[in-house]
Protein backbone atom coordinates (compact mmCIF):
# COMPACT_ATOMS: atom_id res chain seq x y z
CA UNK A 1 0.00 0.00 0.00
CA UNK A 2 1.51 3.33 -1.28
CA UNK A 3 2.07 6.42 1.33
CA UNK A 4 -0.60 8.29 -0.23
CA UNK A 5 -3.41 5.58 -0.02
CA UNK A 6 -2.37 4.98 3.83
CA UNK A 7 -3.07 9.06 4.40
CA UNK A 8 -6.55 8.54 2.28
CA UNK A 9 -7.28 5.52 4.67
CA UNK A 10 -6.54 6.93 7.82
CA UNK A 11 -8.57 10.01 7.09
CA UNK A 12 -10.99 7.64 6.42
CA UNK A 13 -11.16 6.27 9.57
CA UNK A 14 -10.81 9.28 11.61
CA UNK A 15 -13.97 10.84 9.85
CA UNK A 16 -15.70 6.88 10.47
CA UNK A 17 -18.22 7.99 13.62
CA UNK A 18 -18.52 4.14 14.13
CA UNK A 19 -14.76 3.44 14.83
CA UNK A 20 -14.50 3.06 18.61
CA UNK A 21 -11.06 5.07 19.81
CA UNK A 22 -9.09 2.23 21.97
CA UNK A 23 -7.99 4.76 24.34
CA UNK A 24 -11.61 6.10 24.96
CA UNK A 25 -12.64 2.15 25.34
CA UNK A 26 -10.02 1.98 28.10
CA UNK A 27 -11.09 5.00 29.76
CA UNK A 28 -14.61 4.00 29.90
CA UNK A 29 -13.65 -0.14 31.34
CA UNK A 30 -11.13 2.46 33.81
CA UNK A 31 -14.30 4.94 35.35
CA UNK A 32 -16.32 1.67 35.23
CA UNK A 33 -14.55 -0.27 37.58
CA UNK A 34 -13.39 3.10 40.04
CA UNK A 35 -17.30 3.82 39.31
CA UNK A 36 -18.58 0.33 41.08
CA UNK A 37 -18.14 0.82 44.37
CA UNK A 38 -19.34 3.92 44.36
CA UNK A 39 -22.34 2.44 42.58
CA UNK A 40 -22.93 0.07 45.03
CA UNK A 41 -22.94 1.90 47.80
CA UNK A 42 -25.68 4.57 46.39
CA UNK A 43 -27.73 1.56 45.43
CA UNK A 44 -27.28 0.32 48.78
CA UNK A 45 -28.67 3.33 50.94
CA UNK A 46 -31.60 3.61 47.78
CA UNK A 47 -33.05 0.09 47.97
CA UNK A 48 -31.29 -1.47 51.25
CA UNK A 49 -32.27 0.69 53.14
CA UNK A 50 -28.76 2.48 53.74
CA UNK A 51 -27.20 -0.99 54.98
CA UNK A 52 -24.00 -1.20 53.56
CA UNK A 53 -22.27 -4.20 53.08
CA UNK A 54 -18.59 -5.42 54.48
CA UNK A 55 -17.40 -6.81 51.33
CA UNK A 56 -17.72 -5.88 47.79
CA UNK A 57 -18.27 -9.07 47.33
CA UNK A 58 -21.32 -9.60 49.61
CA UNK A 59 -23.14 -7.21 47.07
CA UNK A 60 -23.36 -10.35 45.18
CA UNK A 61 -26.51 -11.80 47.42
CA UNK A 62 -28.28 -8.31 47.14
CA UNK A 63 -30.63 -6.71 44.62
CA UNK A 64 -27.49 -5.01 42.80
CA UNK A 65 -26.16 -8.81 41.63
CA UNK A 66 -26.25 -7.39 38.13
CA UNK A 67 -24.39 -4.50 38.86
CA UNK A 68 -21.87 -6.16 40.23
CA UNK A 69 -21.69 -9.09 37.62
CA UNK A 70 -22.16 -7.79 34.47
CA UNK A 71 -19.48 -4.36 35.90
CA UNK A 72 -17.12 -7.35 36.43
CA UNK A 73 -17.32 -9.26 33.40
CA UNK A 74 -17.18 -6.21 31.21
CA UNK A 75 -13.73 -5.58 33.17
CA UNK A 76 -12.75 -8.96 32.89
CA UNK A 77 -13.79 -9.37 29.12
CA UNK A 78 -11.30 -6.23 28.42
CA UNK A 79 -8.77 -7.58 30.27
CA UNK A 80 -8.38 -11.13 28.39
CA UNK A 81 -8.73 -9.08 24.90
CA UNK A 82 -5.93 -6.48 25.82
CA UNK A 83 -2.72 -7.31 24.54
CA UNK A 84 -0.29 -5.31 26.33
CA UNK A 85 3.38 -4.75 25.39
CA UNK A 86 4.90 -8.25 26.32
CA UNK A 87 4.02 -11.28 27.50
CA UNK A 88 4.64 -10.44 31.14
CA UNK A 89 2.06 -8.06 30.31
CA UNK A 90 -0.52 -10.02 28.66
CA UNK A 91 0.10 -12.72 31.78
CA UNK A 92 -0.83 -10.07 34.32
CA UNK A 93 -3.81 -8.84 32.68
CA UNK A 94 -5.18 -12.39 31.66
CA UNK A 95 -4.95 -14.01 35.45
CA UNK A 96 -6.88 -10.40 36.54
CA UNK A 97 -9.51 -10.90 33.74
CA UNK A 98 -9.57 -14.76 35.31
CA UNK A 99 -9.62 -13.28 38.77
CA UNK A 100 -12.88 -10.62 38.19
CA UNK A 101 -14.40 -13.45 36.45
CA UNK A 102 -13.95 -15.75 39.63
CA UNK A 103 -14.87 -13.08 41.90
CA UNK A 104 -18.23 -11.87 39.51
CA UNK A 105 -19.52 -15.92 39.70
CA UNK A 106 -17.74 -17.80 42.63
CA UNK A 107 -20.32 -16.41 45.20
CA UNK A 108 -18.45 -15.64 49.08
CA UNK A 109 -20.46 -17.42 51.75
CA UNK A 110 -20.48 -14.65 54.21
CA UNK A 111 -23.27 -16.00 56.28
Amino acid sequence: MTTAQQKADDRKEDQNELVINYLTLRKALGWMGIALPFALMAGSYIWNDGYFETSISNYYYTVLRDVFVVTLCAVALFLFTYRGYDKKDRRVTNAAGAFGLITAFVSTNFK
